[in-house]
């Protein structure tokens, strides 16, 4: 093995190419590209050690013909990978096309005698029914797939077979068209989108509705994305989306009745008489739908968001997790996840990043997440030149190797395409992919802004710009698919629905909230949720839980440190009578498990425990491998999920888990209590009011242990005052019904058999009620803190105040 590292610049290749004259161990080009440091020479082939994933796609004949023509080839990467910089992706003309010389044929001497010969295409470039192409059809070909109203961005991939379909996908754009039934029903989706908007600014003209005006082929390039899933087998998909369109995509696409569209919009509630919720605000409105492509029905689901939009993220990802558990979704291709963002948002919302983090983790993963960003150039009325540092707004899709698909939004043939390839591309190979629809807003951030303050020259140039509608249907007719006449009619017909719904509107009386849902038909809103519970449980069932949990598995060996004051230190502790919280807690988790309640514990270090307390996860110290002894005591399993060095990202998912799931005890442990800082977000518009304001009940667990004890200022508090800020009851005054009914219950709990009574009423209640544990840290490993088992045997239940028996009521 001799190692190589090479510096090079493409001038370098074709003389780099006489280093290898054995044909036996001839490199090809593809593979020279990439040599970086850490690349190998084994036996003849090129692997680069960190980052390349070759599958030796390319057959004998196929490497030797990109050998051959190399400077051919050379010319074909050149546009795959500047190619979008001289693209048509703005309908604006505000992103410039540069000069780019890897797309020029005399940059890799292709002139002269060379330019007019027939070329062999094979290992080169895909041309549909061609085997070779004399020069000018190359780079015809090569300038429609990849500078026109589309072009892509995934030549860093490091999986070599993801690149060579994607490769095949994109430059077959220019010879595979929509049908005419396809482009009929891309025109009138656009007709109706655009009839949506003009309808609600002729009825609401004073409210702020964030249309689509701009961005219209987003809804065909949505419902193709869904067609697409459910032709490949998907039979869910989850969606998350900001303000702009929102309600165009409700109304339409999602069918949400229109009538309670505009009974909300009146001001009103979309909330009917009795039930215990204040509702949100119009954009923030979810739907939950059947729809049926090609005769295959599929479930969606778009969720609520709050007005920090890209909060919303990691919740659609862990409701999709929780989905496929549930489903036994094992190879994540039945239920899918589709995020739209906005491209200010997209690009300097923290969250978008932590989320994208999660993509390809052990226990976060969702089988990939197709981002679609309505790019409307502005952010509010911050230019992008001042919103972000990338020349496009897709650009952080790269921290997780994604493929970048931009296109032109006044392109809606190609945003159909963008988006099939998109959704295929994620359901192969379980990756997430972005697709950049650049387009415009026609009003400014809501209808009653206006956007010349601060965009003079760009809203002139969209003031005389006509509507996609219009310029889509010039084309049909020119085409002869529909005339002025039947498009028209669809105009007329899609106001005459909105109208009818107008005129009908009536209060609602159906929240289709997830009390509807199978998971949660048993479930009701809080009477009282200071009714004590009785969650214990037979002795003998706790002891032999307690064994259980440090029970290690034929033939492993632990570390022996853990062995002695672990596994020993709990078998004596249980000898003695003398439960600690460790114990505690693994005794309410074991219990669970018996009953058939799933666990979910994530967090960072969630499975030994911050302060090595935990170990409910237990590693091999010869082999690594790690085993959970829990997760022999029943069919319910405990995951303890070590998650990334992520706060809001991560408990953003396991709340969406939460209020997919009723019954998973879902528990997110901060290092420390102030983590749940860079979580706040999260806390503030998701965790304590989603029942509120969405009917979405949650058993979310938050465990933020703290204390004084030198470990510094912040560590020092888990901020419980903010959350007694936040709780909507006193927990005093319990002749007040209102405190009978809290939005989450906030505890410190100081002993183990509180603790153990705490998770197991989450479950044990016929409603889900968010829970903050403020533990105090200290007494995690305190040795004088600790319970008896009686305290956890059968008729005892969570206790709100403990008394101190060693002083009398009276004095």
């Amino acid at each position: 093995t001799v190692s190589i590292r090479f510096n090079i610049t493409t001038h370098h290749l074709t003389s780099i190419r006489t280093l290898f004259v054995n044909k036996k161990d001839l490199l090809t080009m593809q593979n020279v590209f990439r040599i970086q440091k850490g690349s190998k020479l084994v036996n003849g082939k090129l692997f680069d050690t960190k980052r390349w994933n070759s599958t030796s796609n390319f057959t004998k004949a196929e490497r030797e013909n990109r050998a051959k023509s190399a400077n051919v080839l050379r010319l074909v990467e050149g546009y795959r990978k500047f190619g979008h910089l001289n693209a048509n992706l703005d309908p604006l003309g505000l992103l410039k096309n540069q000069d780019v010389p890897q797309l020029k044929p005399d940059f890799y001497c292709l002139e002269g005698e060379e330019a007019g010969k027939d070329i062999n295409l094979e290992g080169i470039l895909h041309l549909e029914k061609k085997k070779s192409a004399k020069l000018d059809e190359i780079i015809d070909h090569l300038k429609k797939s990849y500078c026109g109203p589309l072009a892509a961005q995934f030549s860093s991939l490091p999986d070599e077979e993801q690149q060579n379909w994607l490769y095949k996908a994109v430059e077959s754009i220019p010879t595979s068209n929509l049908t005419k039934e396809e482009k009929r029903k891309t025109l009138e989706t656009l007709i109706q989108a655009e009839v949506f908007d003009h309808f609600m600014s002729k009825k609401f003209g004073q409210v702020k509705r964030y249309g689509l005006e701009g961005l219209e082929s987003t809804v065909p390039g949505l419902e193709a994305i869904l067609e697409t899933c459910a032709k490949e087998g998907a039979t869910d998909v989850v969606i998350t989306m900001a303000h702009r369109g929102r309600l165009n995509i409700l109304t339409g696409l999602l069918q949400f009745p229109a009538d309670q569209m505009f009974w909300k919009v009146k001001g009103n509630s979309e909330i009917p008489e009795g039930v215990e919720s204040i509702g949100d605000v119009l954009s923030h409105l979810g739907q939950s739908v059947d729809l049926e492509f090609a005769g295959k029905k599929l479930h969606v689901t778009l969720i609520q968001n709050p007005s920090h939009l890209e909060a919303a993220d990691p919740v659609a990802m862990g409701k999709v997790k929780a989905r496929q558990v549930s489903s036994n979704d094992s190879d994540k291709s039945k239920v899918v996840c589709i995020m739209i963002h906005g491209d200010a948002a997209f690009t300097g919302q923290g969250v978008v990043t932590e989320t994208f983090g999660l993509s390809k983790l052990t226990g976060y993963s969702v089988g990939g997440t197709i981002h679609i960003i309505s790019n409307n150039q502005i952010g509010f009325t911050t230019s992008p030149n001042f919103g972000r540092s990338s020349r496009y707004a897709a650009d952080v899709g790269k921290l997780v190797d994604a493929p970048l698909i931009h296109v032109n939004a006044d392109a809606p043939e190609e945003v159909v395409k963008a988006c099939r390839i998109a959704a295929s591309f994620r359901n192969k190979y379980k990756s997430d992919v972005v697709v950049d629809l650049i387009g415009y807003r026609r009003h400014g951030h809501n209808e009653l802004d206006e956007p010349s303050f601060t965009q003079p020259l760009v809203y002139k140039n969209v003031q005389g710009r006509a509507s996609i509608v219009k310029h889509y249907s010039q084309q049909l007719q020119k085409e002869g698919i529909m005339t002025s006449e039947e498009a028209e009619e669809i105009r007329q017909k899609e106001d005459e629905r909105l109208n009818a719904s107008f005129k009908g509107m009536s209060d609602p009386t159906s929240t289709k909230d997830h009390f509807d849902s199978e998971r949660w038909k048993k479930f009701e809103q809080p009477k009282d949720a200071t009714v004590a519970v009785k969650t214990g449980v037979k002795k003998q069932t706790l002891e032999e839980l307690a064994k259980k949990s440090v029970e290690i598995p034929s033939g492993s060996s632990i570390h022996p440190r853990l062995q002695k004051g672990f596994v020993q230190a709990r078998l004596d502790a249980l000898q003695k009578n003398q439960i600690d919280w460790a114990t505690a807690e693994s005794m309410a988790f074991g219990t669970l498990l018996k009953e058939g309640y799933s666990v979910r514990i994530s967090g960072q270090d969630v499975g030994r425990g911050t302060f090595s307390h935990r170990h409910i996860e237990l590693t091999d110290q010869e082999n690594g491998n790690r085993f959970v002894p829990l997760n022999e005591v029943g069919k319910a399993k405990i995951y303890p999920v070590n998650s990334s060095l992520s706060e809001a990202a991560v408990m953003g998912f396991e709340y969406g888990y939460s209020i997919e799931d009723p019954n998973t005890l879902p528990i997110w442990e901060a290092q420390f209590g102030d983590f749940a800082n860079s979580a706040q977000i999260i806390i503030d518009t998701f965790v304590t009011c989603g029942e509120a304001k969405w009917l979405k009940q949650s058993g979310l667990v938050l465990m933020l242990p703290h204390g004084y004890d030198g470990a510094g200022p912040e560590h020092s508090s888990g901020r419980v005052e903010r959350f007694l800020q936040m709780v909507d009851s006193d927990a005093v005054n319990l002749d007040n019904p209102r405190n009978l009914r809290p939005n989450f219950s906030v505890i410190n709990p100081t002993t183990p058999a509180n603790i153990f009574h705490a998770l197991r009423r989450q479950m044990h209640r016929n409603f889900r009620l968010p829970l903050i544990i403020m533990g105090p840290k200290k007494l995690i490993r305190f040795a004088r803190a600790n319970s008896k088992l009686e305290d956890m045997t059968e008729g005892t239940h969570f206790l709100p105040v403990i008394g101190d028996k060693s002083v009398e009521p009276d004095q």
